[in-house]
This record gives structure tokens, C-alpha cells and sequence, in this order.
């Protein structure tokens, strides 16, 4: 069999070309996402949780700003908890402000990979279920021209004389032989395509998606009810132990306060007023020597 002359035919360079560009177009949007979430993977790592608390207003600006999880990170805002009220509502969007003394890590209320998924990831991002029909489509390239080929065979058949005989049943070889080469070739450019797809898939995609989940593991913490009972409980210890301390406090400090007032400020001016009396009293005890005065039955 002429292999040029079956590469030449037409309906195998349709099936040549078709699969050629489903694969280039499925390797194009694997790169794409691959490039965006090896991005991301890479802001992430610049970020330590310890010092996450101080630099989130960046991280979230710098979200708020990327086209390609904008979407993702409003929502996934939305289940971070603070340490503080530090975030006030800014156009519908919470927005960081002051952060100060806080020693607390940033929380979310559950797991991240809740919104950084394959689904909102990779799936949403480039239209995953036409590609899945990609195999489908080159199967059924394959019946397709399989059928074409055999009812043009026996539609060109000659019989009419013994000189086109022999020809038309060499075309009816070729072409049943070509059609069988059609679906074989379809068939086995959709299993290439399949398993190809799935390689480039959890390659290029999955696995950065898996490492992107690790890395937002690694800078929040998850939230549980057991830990906001728990934040509840010692916050309210805290107060009452401040409540307990300033009511124990409180006299003690008070008498401090009231001893230097009196001391530093009422006792200078009672020692003038006795010193001026005295002043009186001696003046007139000069005057009226024989007379007893009041101011003697006191001092």
C-alpha cells in the first residue's frame, strides 16, 4: 500500500489536522493556567505567618488587582477572621487599615481549598468540559470517513466492461482499506489525546494546585468552633481578671493618692495658718500682756 498516497488522501489529513489543533489548543490552555498558578505559588512563598498580620493589607491589594483570582480572593476574604476589627467596609469590600501591636495570627473560618480548587482554578478558567469532548470528537471522525470511504468505493464500481473491472476492484481494495485506516488512525489519536491530556493535566495544573492549597495551609489557620469557644472563654477570663484586679486595687490606691494629696498639698497650708496664728498671737500678747487671749486656750 502507497504510504504518501494514503497520507495525501483527505480524509486522514482532516483527522491529522483536527487532532493537531485540539492538542496544541489543550496544551495552550494547560500553559496558561500553569504559568498563572506558578505565580501565585510564588507570591505566596514570599509571605511568613508570623508576618502575615502586618503585610496582609499588600497581599490583599495585590489580589484585588490580578485578573485571574480576583473573584476568588473577595469571596475567600470573606471567611478571614482578624485578631482585631481592623478592616472597616470600603465600597461594599472590606479593606485593612492600622495594624498595631496584634500578636495573634490572621484564621479562616474553613479550609482554604473550600475556593482555591481545581474547579475555580483550572476548570472555570478554560472551559474544561469542552475539552473532555475532545476524544469524542475524534472518534467519531473515524466512523465518519470510514463510512464516506466505503460509499464512495462502491458507488465508483465498474463493471460495465472487462478493462475497468480489474481498476474499480483495485479502487474498492484501497478504499475499504483506507477507510479501516481512518477509524484505526481516529481511534488511536483519541487515546493518545486522553492520555496526553491527563499527563499535561495533573502535571502543568493539578499539582500546582495541590502545592498552592499547602502554601495558604501553612499561612492561615483554620478557625473551628472549638476555637472560638476557646477565644471566647479566655477573653472573658481577661476581663475578669482585670475587673478583679482594679476592684482589689482600687482602695489601696486610693488611700496613696488621698496621703500625697494631703501631704504634698493640704499640710503645707495648714502650717501657714498655724504659723500666721502664732504670728497674731504673739502680737498681741505684747499688746495685752495681763490678758489671756483664746488663741492661748488652743496652742
Amino acid at each position: 500500500m502507497d504510504f504518501i498516497r494514503v497520507l495525501t488522501e483527505p480524509a486522514v489529513l482532516i483527522i491529522l489536522s483536527v487532532f493537531l489543533f485540539l492538542l496544541i489548543y489543550t496544551i495552550t490552555k494547560y500553559c496558561y493556567i500553569s504559568k498563572n498558578l506558578t505565580r501565585l505559588n510564588s507570591k505566596f512563598s514570599e509571605y511568613k505567618k508570623q508576618e502575615l498580620i502586618y503585610r496582609f493589607k499588600e497581599l490583599d491589594d495585590y489580589f484585588h488587582q490580578d485578573n485571574f483570582t480576583n473573584n476568588i480572593w473577595t469571596e475567600f476574604k470573606k471567611i478571614v477572621i482578624f485578631p482585631e476589627k481592623i478592616y472597616i467596609k470600603s465600597d461594599s469590600n472590606s479593606r485593612v487599615e492600622n495594624i498595631s501591636e496584634i500578636a495573634n495570627s490572621i484564621y479562616i473560618t474553613c479550609d482554604s481549598s473550600y475556593f482555591f480548587n481545581e474547579d475555580s482554578l483550572i476548570t472555570s478558567k478554560i472551559n474544561y468540559r469542552f475539552i473532555q469532548i475532545f476524544p469524542t470528537i475524534l472518534t467519531g471522525l473515524g466512523p465518519f470517513f470510514t463510512f464516506l470511504k466505503i460509499t464512495y468505493a462502491f458507488s465508483s464500481l465498474n463493471f460495465a466492461d472487462t478493462e475497468h473491472m480489474a481498476e474499480s476492484m483495485n479502487n474498492l481494495i484501497f478504499n475499504i482499506q483506507l477507510a479501516a485506516i481512518c477509524s484505526v488512525l481516529a481511534v488511536g489519536c483519541s487515546l493518545f489525546f486522553m492520555a496526553l491530556e491527563k499527563i499535561l493535566y495533573n502535571t502543568l495544573c493539578r499539582s500546582k494546585v495541590l502545592e498552592l492549597q499547602t502554601k495558604l495551609g501553612e499561612l492561615f489557620d483554620v478557625g473551628t468552633s472549638e476555637r472560638f469557644l476557646l477565644d471566647i472563654l479566655k477573653e472573658t477570663k481577661n476581663k475578669s481578671g482585670n475587673e478583679m484586679l482594679i476592684v482589689n486595687t482600687l482602695p489601696e490606691a486610693m488611700e496613696k493618692v488621698l496621703s500625697k494629696n494631703i501631704t504634698e498639698g493640704i499640710l503645707p497650708y495648714l502650717e501657714n495658718i498655724v504659723y500666721s496664728l502664732n504670728k497674731l498671737q504673739e502680737t498681741f500678747v505684747g499688746k495685752n500682756k495681763g490678758n489671756t487671749d483664746i488663741i492661748d486656750k488652743l496652742f
